[in-house]
């Protein structure tokens, strides 16, 4: 879970505030970079997967406060990895398919939250 934490918050301080003031066209081909990096899947799927084994060793040691906190914490992530991949994560991917970058609508036009603010 530090792993995502602290990617969520690089991403947040980094990155984002960097292509606040980039144009639609350069905001939406460096979102789709991210995804197709296999870097930045792995590492949330790593975290997942982490969860599952700390959930396992814990489970000899019977059902303590961390075993409970644990369990939260992995179906909660879960949740939010299932909400997550309804659809938001490619929605750059989605802006590609319909024509040249020229003729998207502005990004502030999309259906759905506006992933810049």
């Amino acid at each position: 879970m530090a792993l995502v934490a602290g990617l969520n918050f690089t991403f947040a301080v980094a990155v984002m505030p960097n292509l606040a003031g980039a144009d639609d066209r350069t905001f939406v081909a460096t979102t789709q970079r991210f995804n197709q990096n296999p870097v930045f899947p792995i590492s949330f799927t790593v975290a997942l997967v982490l969860t599952v084994i700390a959930v396992l060793m814990q489970r000899g040691r019977g059902l303590g406060a961390a075993m409970h906190w644990t369990i939260v914490a992995l179906v909660l992530y879960g949740i939010v990895l299932f909400l997550h991949g309804q659809g938001a994560a490619d929605r750059p991917s989605r802006a590609s398919s319909g024509g040249s970058a020229s003729s998207w609508p502005p990004a502030s036009t999309w259906p759905g939250e506006d992933v810049r603010s």
